[in-house]
């Protein structure tokens, strides 16, 4: 999953520019936060001038898959479970969001 995660987002770069890191982190995140992120740094490590978005795209990738978690809770364990688990996962997404929204407002 690594690899075809690194494989991705190399693609993606080449093909679409900087940005495109972005939406393939965000999509790969549904998958696997973890191989993403891994993916991502490994890029980043590779092109140390690209820095600035490594951050954003490890933000993005937790967040989607954080909303693949939210549709699993629902799924599996109902209306009562998901909304319970929901509200444990947005907080967390909101604590993780809110260091790097700090320094971007200020």
């Amino acid at each position: 999953l690594l690899s075809a995660a690194t494989s991705a987002v190399a693609w993606a770069q080449v093909a679409y520019g900087q940005q495109a890191i972005y939406l393939t982190a965000t999509l790969a995140g549904f998958a696997d936060a973890h191989a993403d992120a891994a993916a991502v740094m490994s890029l980043v490590a590779q092109d140390a001038s690209q820095s600035a978005l490594l951050l954003p795209a490890v933000l993005l990738a937790f967040t989607s898959n954080t909303i693949s978690k939210i549709v699993m809770a629902y799924i599996a364990g109902g209306w009562r479970y998901g909304s319970f688990v929901t509200g444990g996962l947005i907080a967390v997404v909101v604590a993780f969001w809110l260091p790097w929204l700090a320094t971007k407002l200020m």
